[in-house]
């Protein structure tokens, strides 16, 4: 497959990992999904090892490459989609994570975070609005989920 172009598609989300290589012409070569596993400490909350996220990003590109038979030298571009409602601590020194990623439950059915979320969307309307205006963001996601 010498002189061709591929891309990279790396979907990391809170349920699984995916790595999807396409073409010059953008038509799907490979997809690998695996699951991700998620730890439940307390009620609502949800948290993963980061470093079975990152294992499992590393192995789904390689599933990916073998299955076509290509090296990952081929790639021309990579593209990354990931948790956006998920933070996670590393050392800046080791390398290592300092605990679990804690993810953002969407806890709509709730009753207290449906409260909570009705008095911040109505207490902070216009900080809301002059926020998201500023850094060109809708804030009023995060007060609705």
């Amino acid at each position: 497959m010498k002189n061709k172009r591929f891309f990279l598609a790396i979907d990391q989300g809170t349920t699984s990992t995916r790595s999807i290589i396409f073409n010059e012409k953008f038509k799907v070569l490979v997809t690998k999904r695996i699951q991700n596993k998620e730890f439940y400490p307390e009620p609502g909350w949800v948290e993963q090892d980061p470093n079975e996220i990152l294992e499992a990003v590393i192995n789904s590109i390689n599933l990916s490459l073998d299955k076509i038979n290509i090296s990952f030298s081929e790639i021309t571009c990579i593209g990354i989609t990931n948790q956006r409602e998920s933070i996670v601590c590393w050392d800046s020194i080791t390398g290592k994570s300092l605990y679990n990623s804690i993810n953002r439950p969407y806890a709509t059915e709730d009753n207290v975070s449906n409260e909570f979320r009705e008095k911040l969307k109505n207490d902070l309307k216009p900080e809301i609005s002059e926020l998201s205006k500023l850094i060109g963001r809708d804030l009023n996601y995060w007060c609705q989920n």
